[in-house]
């Protein structure tokens, strides 16, 4: 928690302020859209934004948000810095008009022969599996908008809503020419669903020897060790940032993001684990590498 709140914006897709409590140094006013969290574009993707914005208390987090103009000319970019709070997770981190935002408990990718999406998975007893919709089913249509050629990161601004407001799916099915429909009731705590996809954190300690060897920048460090462990992980290069990159301190920190188009199936902490045990292994892929090899147990 960061000690303010967000609503969702349906129109965008993304995050607005809604309110911000007394004390933060920060100058965001009500009505400020969201457009970057630690520097990843999230302007028209709530799902994105809220998986970012949780993390360890104490940590930090960079938030770049948009400030309309009073006069209709462009809004002015805002950055500011703020510490995470310890607090209970707020079940209503998102909200429409007053209402906890839901979705419909499904995962879409792209479907390249017909330029829309194909269902990959549902949740197990979630209101799209309880509503028929089956893995492979082609969405053609979310409500009244078209899927053919739909920009994926804006998908969300389609599928979330008002707790218990329904939303009417249109999807083909084994070949058939002409288009099913389903009403499918938004149910799913959007909130609480980021609790499984959210980035995780790994701290790697450097050895001193190695590091005064190697005689690398933070940013030679932080550049060469993601490329390192993007390799060793065999996974998509989206999925990992480094940062606070300390050589006097001898430590650097990992961030697993969740990989929101599914061509990496696995969980982040599915990879903070294998990254914290090649880290301990000597003999690792991780630690077989140039910098990697800064790396100690």
């Amino acid at each position: 928690s960061t000690r303010w709140s967000l609503s969702y914006d349906p129109a965008s897709g993304g995050l607005r302020v809604r309110a911000m409590a007394p004390g933060i140094a920060a100058s965001f006013s009500e009505g400020d859209h969201l457009v970057e969290v630690d520097g990843i574009r999230v302007d028209t993707n709530a799902m994105v934004a809220a998986s970012l914005l949780w993390g360890a208390p104490g940590s930090r987090v960079t938030l770049r948000v948009a400030h309309p103009s009073p006069d209709a000319r462009a809004a002015t970019l805002l950055s500011a810095t703020l510490v995470r709070h310890a607090t209970d997770l707020d079940s209503n981190a998102l909200t429409t008009a007053g209402a906890k935002t839901c979705g419909v408990g499904v995962v879409l990718v792209l479907h390249p022969p017909s330029g829309c999406f194909s269902v990959k998975r549902t949740i197990a007893d979630g209101p799209a599996h309880r509503a028929g919709l089956l893995q492979g089913d082609i969405l053609t249509r979310i409500g009244a908008q078209p899927l053919t050629n739909f920009p994926k990161e804006r998908l969300p601004s389609l599928l979330l809503g008002p707790e218990g407001s329904s939303v009417r799916i249109a999807y083909l099915r084994d070949g058939q020419s002409y288009p099913a429909e389903v009403d499918v009731v938004r149910s799913v705590d959007a909130a609480k669903a980021q609790v499984s996809i959210r980035p995780a954190r790994v701290v790697l300690h450097l050895s001193e020897a190695a590091v005064r060897r190697a005689a690398l920048t933070p940013a030679q460090l932080a550049s060469s060790l993601r490329a390192e462990a993007v390799d060793a992980l065999a996974t998509r290069p989206r999925r990992i940032r480094v940062a606070h990159v300390r050589p006097d301190c001898l430590r650097a920190e990992v961030h697993i993001l969740p990989d929101f188009d599914s061509i990496d199936p696995r969980p982040v902490t599915a990879l903070a684990a294998q990254l914290i045990a090649q880290a301990r292994d000597p003999h690792s892929a991780l630690r077989a590498r140039p910098t990697g090899a800064l790396v100690e147990d």
